[in-house]
């Protein structure tokens, strides 16, 4: 049980980090934002990846 949870929390920290971009406060949908550009980051990586 301590395994699973101490991956789960290890998978969340790092998908928190692949997603968080800085971005200037004066946006308003910052979230949406981060995720439009986390999923254009995965398809760039995914593309290079032949």
């Amino acid at each position: 049980m301590g395994t699973k949870s101490l991956c789960l929390l290890l998978a969340s920290v790092l998908v928190a980090s692949y997603v968080y971009t800085p971005i200037p406060e004066n946006i308003e949908e910052r979230w949406k934002l981060m995720l439009i550009n986390a999923g254009f980051r995965t398809v760039s990586h995914v593309c290079l990846v032949k």
